[in-house]
Parts: structure tokens; C-alpha cells; sequence
């Protein structure tokens, strides 16, 4: 599933899970079927205090010198909360910006809409495996859907937090929005995370760049969840109140896959993290940057993580028809397979087809207006590639575009999958034949 959105994002919906106490298991939902995260019973959160910092040992942020002073002196005290939370301390200071939610929303959707600029072959990929509705507007989702969401995010090419709030206070969500951006801006500033990331999405490795979003998303969280941890009972509640408040109306609307898209990295993020601090705290979790998931299987089972690695699956060489280009040659993961097959089957089915994933390699093509993709795919065992075999013909039977053509063929453990949205294209399957 081509994820190629690399700002770095904080939901307003994920913060009612601020009062989880990070030392407790978490149940995380995929499309409907839960799984527990198993977690040995960690140690006490980092101790916290909501005393300021002495005035002489604050910094006052560059970006905020238009707002008051008091405004001011609580985002220093936040970015020293922040350090003490998470156990790292800036190399330099952040540059935080300050900014209200028409305008948040405004810099979101252009930054959105600059990333995606294979949108239109996604779009008619999309509607032919049934993905989305024929008349959906793939690019206008998008950007309404980030508008939407965005608390607040952190840019590495610029290296500054952008959050929403007013010139006079920041509320509890916004101050818990900040957090964790700051937490990006520090792991960033000591991890290189930034760079890393970028380097996945720009090599086309989705499935490794959206299991290294899941660390980076899942260790701000943790954060954020520890900085509400201390909070008076009072501003939890406001907290709390606040996010139930926001506003989901265009979440709720768009299809369920893009829904678990943008959720994934926070909430099996979270889940795959808090396994990490359980076992070590923070210094575990600093250790993963060195050594980060590959997959999204390995966040999704984070038992396998470091011993369960991808096969290497490759797609022979094929000379497409004329006007056809080549748009991805990349992985889809065990992840890709469950947003997708989860949109017509029950979640028994989705999770038994899904988690055989041993390696996966799909290449699309585009000529403006059709596609033609060819998935090969390596399961764990020879009953894992037949029970997605069956899965991806009962999904692909309900959901579909008719006009179009999909064949899936197994040998042993290895399947393909071949659909053309243009069927005078011809038949496909012999040519890449597992």
C-alpha cells in the first residue's frame, strides 16, 4: 500500500488514551478483531514535576517572540518537562511556532498535497481493487482528512514544531501536543530519525519506512502519555474533554483503510514501544533507532521483531505497454494486506490470511489513466500462501471494480497477484507465474 506522508503528525483523536498507564498491557483493535499486547509489568514512570524550571535556566524558544511572556516561559518549561520525560536533552534549541487552526490546517493541507504527487495512479489502483468509491477524490481526501486531524507537527527538513493554539494560553491538549513534538525534535536531534525515515519513503521501502514511523510515533506517544500522567486531575479532564471534543467528521467519512493508515504508527506504535520501556525504559527504546523494525510485522507481532526478518521477494524484468510507466517497486507488508482484506472480510479471516506475511514485492504501473500491478508474495508456510490465496478471492470477488481484471496464482508458498484496469491489456499471470 504506497504510504509515502512524511510529516510527522499529532492526532487529536489518539490523546483520549492519555490516562493509559504505560505500565499496563494494551488492547489494540485491528478492523474489529483485538489483540492483547503482552507486556512484563513495568517500572515506575520516570519521576515528574510540574514545578517551572529556575528562570535562569530557561531558554525562551526561537519562533515564539510575538507571543506573551508567560506563554512563552510555560513552552520553555515544556521543552525542559520534555527532556526530563524522556531522558535526552537538545543538542540546540527547537524553533516552535505558535499558530491558529485555520491557518495549522492551511500548512497541513499544502504540505500534504506537495507529498502526494503520485496521487492520481493511486487513485485508479484504489478503485479497482475496490478500495474506494468510483467518484472519491483521492488528493481533495487527503487534504481535508490532515486538515482535519493535525494537532500539531514537526518538520525535519526545517527542524520547527508547528502547533495550533492562542496567542494568550495553551490548553492542556495543546500543551500534550506540544510534547510530543518535542519528543520528535529530540529523537530526531539524537537519532537522525528524520533522515532515516526520509530515506525509506524515498526509496519506495513503505513497509520499513511505516515500521520506523510506528517506533517514532509510538515512543512521542508514550511521552505525551507520561506528561498527561502528571497532570492535576483537573487539566486531565480538560484534556480529556478536548479531545473528545474534536472534530472526526471527515474521519469517520473516509474508507476504513485510510482510516487504519493514519492510525497504525500511533496505535500499534504505542503497543510495540510500551513493550520496549516494560523491558527497559527508555533505554530500550533508544536502542531500537540503532537497531529499528523492518516491517510492519514486526510491529504488528513485536515478539518477532529482530529474529522474524523479510524474505526478499523480486518480480522478473517486463516491458510494459506503450505509454505505461513505472510508479512503484515496492513492498506492501503484512500490514498493506490486513488494511486491504479487512474492508470485506471478517477480522477471523483478515488476521489468519494476514499473518503467514514472509516477504512481499508489488510494482505498479501508470499511463494516466489505467494501471497494471503485479504482487508476488513468499509466505511463512505453504497453508499461509494458500490461506490468502483464498482470502484475496473472496475479498477481491466482493470488492473489485468489474470493469477491470485480477487473477491470483499459488505455487508452494509463493502467490501472485496480477490486476490491470485495462483488460485489452491481456492476460498477465503466465508472464509473472510464481
Amino acid at each position: 500500500m504506497p504510504r509515502r506522508l512524511s510529516i510527522l503528525l499529532a492526532i487529536f483523536g489518539l490523546a483520549v488514551a492519555a490516562c493509559t498507564p504505560a505500565a499496563e498491557p494494551t488492547t489494540t483493535t485491528v478492523e474489529g478483531s483485538s489483540t492483547v499486547t503482552e507486556t512484563t509489568p513495568a517500572t515506575d514512570p520516570p519521576a515528574t514535576t510540574t514545578e517551572p524550571a529556575p528562570s535562569t535556566s530557561l531558554t525562551l524558544p526561537a519562533g515564539t517572540e510575538d507571543l506573551p511572556e508567560t506563554v512563552r516561559r510555560r513552552i520553555a518549561e515544556l521543552v525542559a518537562l520534555t527532556e526530563q520525560l524522556r531522558g535526552l536533552t537538545f543538542s540546540k534549541a527547537p524553533t516552535i511556532t505558535v499558530v491558529g487552526p485555520d491557518e495549522l490546517a492551511e500548512r497541513v493541507r499544502q504540505d500534504i498535497l506537495e507529498q502526494v504527487e503520485d496521487v492520481a495512479a493511486d487513485e485508479a489502483l484504489y478503485r479497482l481493487l475496490g478500495l474506494i468509491e468510483p467518484d472519491l477524490d483521492l488528493a481533495e481526501t487527503y487534504r481535508d482528512l490532515y486538515g482535519e486531524q493535525v494537532a500539531g507537527f514537526y518538520d525535519g527538513d526545517t527542524e520547527e514544531l508547528v502547533i495550533g493554539g492562542t496567542p494568550e494560553e495553551l490548553s492542556p491538549l495543546e500543551e500534550a501536543t506540544l510534547v510530543h513534538e518535542l519528543t520528535h525534535a529530540l529523537t530526531d536531534q539524537r537519532f537522525g530519525m528524520w533522515d532515516r525515515y526520509s530515506e525509506a519513503v524515498d526509496g519506495e521501502e513503505f513497509d520499513a519506512a511505516e515500521a520506523y514511523l510506528s517506533l517514532i510515533e509510538g515512543d512521542a506517544y508514550l511521552t505525551q502519555i507520561l506528561f498527561a500522567q502528571q497532570l492535576s486531575e483537573e487539566d486531565r479532564g480538560r484534556l480529556l474533554a478536548e479531545a473528545f471534543a474534536a472534530d472526526t467528521e471527515v474521519f469517520d467519512r473516509v474508507p476504513g483503510f485510510l482510516q487504519e493508515s493514519l492510525i497504525f504508527p500511533y496505535r500499534e506504535g504505542f503497543g510495540f514501544v510500551q513493550r520496549l520501556y516494560a523491558t527497559g525504559e527508555f533505554a530500550a527504546v533508544d536502542e531500537a533507532y540503532g537497531d529499528p523494525p523492518v516491517s510492519t510485522e514486526q510491529i504488528i507481532h513485536p515478539r518477532d521483531y529482530r529474529r522474524d526478518l523479510p524474505v526478499p521477494v523480486t518480480i522478473p524484468e517486463w516491458d510494459p505497454p506503450p505509454g505505461y510507466e513505472l510508479v512503484y517497486d515496492a513492498t506492501w507488508g503484512e500490514f498493506g494486506l490486513r488494511a486491504m482484506l479487512s474492508q470485506q472480510l471478517d477480522a477471523s479471516t483478515t488476521d489468519v490470511a494476514a499473518e503467514g506475511w514472509g516477504g512481499d514485492r508489488y510494482r505498479l504501473w501508470f499511463d494516466g489513466r489505467d494501471v497494471i500491478l503485479v504482487y508476488r508474495y513468499e509466505g511463512d508456510t505453504v497453508v499461509d500462501a494458500e490461506e490468502l490465496a483464498d482470502a484475496l478471492e473472496a475479498y477481491l470477488a466482493a470488492a473489485a471494480d468489474p470493469g477491470g481484471s485480477v487473477t491470483v496464482r499459488r505455487e508452494g508458498s509463493r502467490l501472485v497477484m496480477v490486476a490491470v484496469s485495462d483488460p485489452t491489456v491481456g492476460d498477465l499471470s503466465e508472464v509473472f507465474a510464481p
